[in-house]
């Protein structure tokens, strides 16, 4: 992740108070005008990340990267907090610059108290259709207490929300900017972060420092979804109104997962929940029109059948899963990347016939042919998408990346094989014209779901189509 600040900061010294990690096999590196890498067990205390000589973290920012091996041993690590190494003497910053914010990368950055503010800036490099988004969020412990707003302008700093283009200030952290087609094209985005918080009297006095997250995310016009969600108890009946209510919940809570775990490059915007007693392929159940998802009163599990947009395509959801936002994100992602028996080839995994429920591994249709040699040993079905959500929903929180490992650690039983270069899911996605043109494949997850993030009512807006009962 890149770390920010203000315009005075120089730099920081984290605070290190764990570090259990194999040694020259996990490393932690801070990378500022210096590197340091630490690995093994290093003395804990406070180490060192600043820009260069009287440069500020605003236009140079600072990196951490932490790298894992396949075996995990050991706790990780914790940084417990931060010294601020700043010119606050001085009347004028250490410069004016800001920092870029990169798409599909991780900025934390550090609000020192009420009215600070982080500049960065962005030129778009996408299509003339395509959307972006930018999300804030403060830090999980501090939810509820700090109040960071989002400014975005185009061609320079914007100085308050009316002097926006577009600005969201909640009364929390939680922001999200959705930018649509051509914004500020062949120009300079500037997003500022300002700490808003006010806290009157008689509450307790806070400073309004704290942490804050943003990451920067594009989405093609085809991936900004509408869907219908449809009922099918058995018998068939009307639902009870606590079922619509849970499974409305759950498709807002899917949505904003997601979200988060397509770094922002599917935007499901609304989400109509029909009480709709039948919801059969091609049936028109839901307003006339064929339904997306299909909640059933039985069972326990999700699956889809084919892909988002195609005539009989559904996503069905079974009893107790209406409660589970995780599994109905997993079972999205077949949805919205089309990776279902109409698909050109599964993006998210491939096996080879035989064995697959004794293997206790997910059954498969017969692999496409360019990847019948890695099916090795036959008999086995090989997930191409180890610890992800595609894999394994209810631990992980990012879609297959390309630098994954590419292996199922929840089942050992499927052993691992290689994913050919170019064939993990984000490049299928981007080779079939899923994502948008230009799209920054991400290389390192985000890993932050964003479960509890409100996001403004923009993402997973639930449209009730059915009246109370």
């Amino acid at each position: 992740r890149k770390i920010v600040a203000n315009g005075w900061v120089n730099g920081f010294s984290l605070n290190i108070i764990y570090f259990d990690t194999v040694l020259n096999e996990d490393f932690l590196v801070i990378r500022g005008t210096t590197a340091t890498s630490l690995s093994g067990k290093p003395p804990l205390g406070f180490y060192g990340l600043s820009a260069p000589p009287n440069l500020s973290l605003q236009s140079n920012p600072g990196e951490l990267e932490f790298t894992s091996n396949t075996v995990y041993i050991g706790r990780g690590l914790n940084i417990s907090g931060a010294q601020v190494c700043c010119n606050n003497v001085a009347t004028t910053p250490f410069d004016s610059g800001t920092a870029a914010l990169p798409e599909n990368t991780l900025v934390t950055g550090v609000l020192l108290g009420f009215g600070d503010v982080v500049n960065m800036h962005y030129q778009p490099s996408h299509g003339p259709n395509d959307h972006s988004s930018i999300a804030l969020w403060g830090n999980i412990i501090a939810m509820g207490i700090d109040n960071f707003d989002l400014y975005v302008k185009c061609n320079s700093l914007p100085s308050s929300p009316a002097d926006a283009d577009f600005s969201a200030a909640s009364i929390n952290s939680q922001e999200l900017i959705h930018l649509g087609p051509g914004y500020c094209s062949g120009g300079t985005v500037f997003v500022t972060v300002h700490s808003a918080f006010i806290n009157p009297p008689p509450n307790p006095p806070v400073n309004g420092s704290g942490q804050f997250n943003l990451m920067r995310s594009a989405h093609a016009p085809e991936r900004h979804l509408t869907l219908r969600v449809g009922t099918n108890w058995e018998p068939l009946e009307n639902v009870d109104q606590q079922a619509l209510i849970d499974i409305e919940n759950n498709m807002a809570a899917a949505a904003r997962v997601f979200y988060g775990a397509t770094e922002g490059a599917v935007y499901i915007e609304d989400i109509h929940v029909y009480n709709s007693v039948n919801c059969v392929p091609g049936g028109a159940n839901c307003g006339g029109q064929n339904c997306d998802v299909c909640y059933h009163e039985l069972g326990g599990w999700g699956l889809t059948d084919v892909c988002f947009g195609d005539a009989m395509g559904l996503m069905r959801m079974y009893g107790s899963a209406r409660l589970d936002p995780r599994l109905a994100a997993h079972e999205l992602g077949h949805l919205a990347f089309c990776a279902g028996p109409s698909a050109q080839g599964d993006e998210y995994y491939y096996g080879c016939i035989g064995n697959e429920v004794a293997d206790n591994c997910h059954p498969s249709a017969p692999p496409p042919p360019q990847y019948e040699a890695y099916c090795s040993p036959p008999g086995l079905v090989h997930l191409s998408c180890g610890h992800s959500m595609m894999a394994s929903h209810g631990y992980h929180r990012n879609m297959c990346i390309p630098r994954n490992h590419n292996r199922d650690y929840v089942k050992p039983s499927c052993y691992p094989a290689l994913v050919p270069a170019g064939s993990d899911p984000w490049s299928n996605a981007q080779n079939v014209g899923i994502l948008p043109s230009n799209f920054q494949i991400p290389d390192h997850p985000n890993s932050y779901d964003f479960l509890f993030h409100d996001m403004n009512g923009m993402v997973g807006n639930i449209v009730r189509q059915w009246l109370p009962i």
